[in-house]
């Protein structure tokens, strides 16, 4: 029997890892080669009893217990010409130590069951050329921005746990990131070349325009976004073995990344427009977008976002290699949406100078149901934050099968924030067990 099949949707409790985390980050005071010196480190350990998988056999979590310790220490400098060219080097060094200790029963045959030290040097450059033009109803300024990283491949692609680095969100903010992935448990690998032009409008009257647009390109070695090709990948859901996450459809799996794009506007009275997006590098269709909406009027502050989502053809082709995935979309051709489009609203009320009150949801336009809704209250000053609330979310599944909602989770959450130390915070299922 498939053991990805018979491990989905059942012991749900024991999937749900017990985390411990530390980062400390240090920002020194004296330069070196003229230049700010960084470091960041971080030590995580998760623990879970059963191996999660979702239904085209991607791994989620994986059972066992896992310790990663990291360090990433970095320097870049800031040089401007007579020219008013901006030039900025940089270099880093981050090192991985893993320590893998995977469940008997896991069902998972690439991880790596043994430590593991991943380094991973880099050296790079920015460019920015940016050009003003006054005028008397504003200032323009274009600026062309380049951005160059040179680096070894990534090693033990796929044959790591990946907890924090599933996520890839590619766009605007992430464009000249040189490590694009979203946290520690994957280190971006190869060279590759950021480009934009970007365009800023100053109005005397305080309004304000941003915008975009750019691509990456991977110059050289082992594309961290590509490692594993979609056969070989449909080649182990086939099998009924697990699917590591790869950053599938991200968009930059090409040697050509897809373009990103994005536009702000600031009415200088409180009222925020923003939007990003992404477009295929092939046909311009659009993959990903991100529209916000925000005003603030004396103590209220409300905001209303859309976002639309396409899935990755890669995606449904792996779910539908999988005999288990096949049958699943034979009998329910909606399981695997082609794309989700949401709207998210939240608003927060100033009671004091520092109580406030705050509220929000997600209601999925696609298929018209609420997907999540919570409120709270919460306490800010200049040392430190607390809040309270109170959440449900929706069962997705058991909702559109009975056209009406149905309540998954009722979640109490208390979260509390030094503002120099750090954070905590405690949440209480009420259908459920408590997590710190």
């Amino acid at each position: 029997a498939n053991p990805v099949a018979k491990n989905i949707g059942i012991d749900v409790g024991s999937k749900q890892p017990i985390v411990g985390t530390v980062d400390y980050d240090v920002l020194f005071d004296k330069p070196v080669l003229d230049g700010q010196v960084t470091a960041k480190f971080n030590v995580t350990n998760v623990n879970r009893k059963t191996t999660d998988f979702d239904v085209a056999g991607q791994t989620l979590g994986i059972a066992g217990n896992f310790t990663r310790a990291s360090a990433e220490f970095g320097w870049k400098r800031q040089i401007v010409d007579d020219f008013g060219e901006v030039f900025i080097p940089f270099a880093s060094l981050r090192t991985d130590f893993f320590f893998n200790n995977k469940a008997a029963d896991a069902n998972v045959n690439w991880q790596s069951d043994t430590t593991a030290l991943r380094a991973m040097p880099a050296i790079g450059l920015e460019y920015h050329y940016p050009w003003l033009f006054a005028s008397s109803f504003g200032n323009h300024i274009i600026e062309p921005i380049a951005q160059v990283v040179v680096r070894p491949n990534e090693t033990f692609i796929g044959k790591l746990p990946n907890e924090d680095a599933q996520s890839i969100v590619f766009d605007d903010s992430t464009l000249f990131q040189a490590d694009k992935f979203s946290g520690f448990d994957r280190a971006e690998g190869g060279s590759r070349a950021n480009v934009g032009l970007q365009y800023t409008y100053l109005a005397p009257n305080g309004v304000s325009i941003n915008a975009l647009f750019g691509q990456s390109y991977q110059l050289a070695g082992v594309n961290s976004f590509n490692r594993l090709q979609l056969a070989a990948l449909e080649a182990l859901a086939a099998s009924g073995q697990a699917v590591p996450l790869s950053a599938i459809g991200s968009g930059l799996g090409t040697n050509a990344s897809d373009y990103v794009a994005r536009f702000n506007l600031d009415s200088g009275f409180g009222l925020r427009f923003g939007t990003s997006a992404r477009f295929d590098e092939k046909s311009l269709e659009l993959r990903r977008t991100d529209i916000s909406l925000t005003g603030v009027v004396g103590p209220l502050t409300a905001s209303l976002n859309w976002d639309y989502i396409k899935t990755p053809q890669s995606v449904i082709d792996i779910l539908l290699a999988t005999q288990y995935g096949a049958a699943l979309l034979a009998a329910d051709p909606n399981l695997l949406a082609r794309e989700r489009s949401e709207i998210q609203g939240s608003v927060n009320l100033k009671l004091h100078e520092n109580w406030r009150v705050f509220a929000r949801s997600r209601f999925d336009m696609r298929n018209q149901f609420l997907i999540s809704d919570a409120a709270g209250i919460g306490y800010d000053n200049d040392s430190f934050s607390a809040s309270l609330s109170y959440s449900e979310d929706t069962n997705l599944a058991l909702t559109q099968s009975a056209k009406s909602r149905v309540i998954a989770d009722r979640v109490i959450y208390f979260h509390f924030a030094l503002r120099t130390l750090g954070d905590a915070s405690i949440s209480n299922s009420l259908m459920g067990n408590t997590s710190w």
